[in-house]
C-alpha cells in the first residue's frame, strides 16, 4: 500500500521515460513537502498497489495503461488486445511490464493524479494542503 502523511507527496515514474525524468526533477525541486519516489525501472509495483492507485485516481484499470509507450508498437492492435483483458489480467500485464503504466503519477493524501504540468501539480498540491489543514492556514481558516 502506498500511503502518505499530510504534506507528503509520492511520485510514481519510470526513469527510462523522458517526460517522467522531467517530472521527477520538478517534483524534487519542491521544498515545501516530503517527497517519496517510486521508480518503476528499479522497483516493482504490485497488482494491489496498482488497483489502489486506480481507486485513488477514480479511474478504471484500463485507463492506467499507456499503449503508446513504445513508438514501434501497433497501438491499435495493443488497444484491441487490452480491451479483451479482464481487470486481473491487466494488473498482471502492467506489473510485468511497468512501462505500460501511464506515468508519472502523483499521490497527494488520499488522491492520485496523472502528472500533467508543473502548474497542475501546484494546483492539486495547494488544494490538498488546504484540505489537510496545513500550517499555511491560519486558525480562523482551519475552523471553517
Amino acid at each position: 500500500m502506498i500511503e502518505n502523511q499530510p504534506r507528503e507527496l509520492t511520485l510514481i515514474y519510470h526513469s527510462e521515460k523522458t517526460d517522467d525524468k522531467k517530472a521527477r526533477g520538478y517534483v524534487e525541486s519542491l521544498r515545501t513537502s516530503a517527497i517519496k519516489t517510486l521508480d518503476l525501472a528499479r522497483e516493482q509495483i504490485t497488482e494491489t498497489q496498482l488497483a489502489q492507485i486506480a481507486d485513488k485516481m477514480q479511474l478504471p484499470i484500463e485507463e492506467l495503461v499507456d499503449v503508446s509507450y513504445d513508438e514501434r508498437a501497433d497501438t491499435t492492435e495493443n488497444k484491441e488486445g487490452l480491451k479483451k483483458m479482464n481487470k486481473t489480467e491487466l494488473l498482471t500485464v502492467i506489473k510485468h511490464n511497468p512501462k505500460l503504466l501511464a506515468t508519472p503519477i502523483l499521490i497527494l493524501g488520499d488522491k492520485a493524479y496523472k502528472y500533467g504540468t508543473g502548474y497542475h501539480l501546484i494546483k492539486e498540491y495547494m488544494a490538498e494542503g488546504v484540505k489537510s489543514g496545513s500550517d499555511a492556514l491560519n486558525a480562523e481558516e482551519k475552523n471553517r
